[in-house]
């Protein structure tokens, strides 16, 4: 009996197991199902935030390229509106020019100044009222730069090919400074930079092909119309007419290389003066000169041009930039003459004849507005 018991008891026991075996199973796999239908509901969110990623990232893009035409859009508007502005300092600077021209011949015809010169003045000056006479200033051209100006452009091209160099010649000696003009935020098309006596237009021509917004003037009528075939913006101007009627803070950088040895000390300060007045704060302002301090050129080289006035010693012309107010201002002496012209001997004279007949031709004035 005591082993029917046992056995009993172990029959109840594996009952009860099988039993619970069994709604162990059924609970497994009511978890296996529901396991699978969350795995069901994860891919398809899954795939929703793929798509919804994708709808992201094309959202993205098109905002970008949005941004980027308005960019281009705004950038083609700013060029526009910057040629559109040079172009009309550029007809105006021409009127001005051809005003003063016709005045000239009519002087010279003994017939007097017109009665409506003054309007006529204040036309090509942005309609501004024309002074009296008597309360204008006498402010003639100098004669060394009216001179300048009626070279006919044959024998003003030749001289300087002559005189001063080829154009590849001349465009490396003006490389130097494209550096300090080259990515300066100052300059923009807003702001140009003027080159005042542009010339043939190699600085001009480094200018643009160094993506420099840039435009110049000169007085020589043929001059102007070969910078213009060769695509320069150029207008046919006087330049401190040209400076007088811009507003404050219009340029962004103006240069003038060999100008200044043909003014006046009067015209070369109010030069200076409008160059201040019409850059941009901390805009940077170019001159280069003759260097006198080589006894060749201030002897020689620098009278070959009968247009120059006299040479300027490089410590005068940094005070003279320094004292109308300008700051951070630099003197340069460059280009002197090649190896080859030097002294070949190994002594003190001939390091002193060298440097004094074949050091630095040209010196620079860099400075900025303050």
């Amino acid at each position: 009996m005591a082993r029917l018991g046992a056995l009993y008891r172990q029959h109840s026991r594996h009952h009860q197991l099988q039993r619970r075996f069994s709604e162990i199973w059924g609970w497994a796999g009511e978890t296996a199902d529901r396991v699978h239908d969350l795995s069901r509901q994860i891919d398809a969110l899954r795939l929703q935030l793929s798509a919804l990623g994708d709808q992201h990232r094309a959202l993205a893009a098109l905002n970008l390229t949005q941004a980027e035409s308005q960019r281009v859009l705004h950038d083609q508007l700013e060029g526009r509106l910057a040629r559109l502005d040079r172009a009309a300092v550029r007809i105006e600077g021409d009127l001005r020019f051809e005003h003063r021209r016709l005045a000239r011949l009519i002087d010279a015809a003994g017939g007097g100044r017109p009665q409506d010169a003054g309007a006529g003045d204040a036309v090509a000056a942005g309609s501004r009222p024309a002074e009296p006479a008597h309360a204008r200033p006498d402010r003639a051209r100098p004669a060394a730069l009216s001179a300048a100006s009626e070279l006919s452009g044959r024998f003003a091209q030749g001289f300087e090919e002559r005189f001063r160099g080829s154009r590849e010649d001349i465009k490396g000696r003006l490389r130097v400074h494209l550096e300090r003009v080259r990515g300066q935020p100052v300059v923009t098309p807003r702001h140009p930079l003027l080159d005042v006596g542009c010339g043939r237009g190699e600085w001009l021509e480094l200018l643009a092909e160094a993506a420099v917004p840039a435009y110049g003037i000169d007085a020589n009528p043929q001059i102007v119309d070969a910078c213009r075939r060769r695509g320069l913006a150029v207008s046919r101007d006087d330049a401190i007419d040209h400076l007088a009627r811009l507003p404050d803070g219009a340029l962004g950088a103006i240069s003038a290389f060999h100008v200044i040895e043909h003014l006046a000390l009067e015209d070369m300060l109010r030069l200076i003066d409008e160059a201040r007045r019409t850059l941009v704060p901390n805009g940077i302002l170019i001159l280069e000169t003759p260097n006198p301090e080589n006894l060749k050129v201030g002897a020689l080289t620098f009278h070959q041009d009968p247009t120059h006035l006299r040479p300027l010693p490089p410590v005068l012309v940094e005070y003279l930039v320094s004292s109308r107010g300008f700051h951070e201002v630099e003197l340069m002496r460059l280009h002197p003459y090649p190896a080859s012209s030097l002294v070949n001997e190994d002594s003190e004279a001939a390091r002193r004849l060298n440097e004094l007949l074949y050091g630095p031709q040209d010196i620079a004035v860099l400075a900025r507005r303050a």
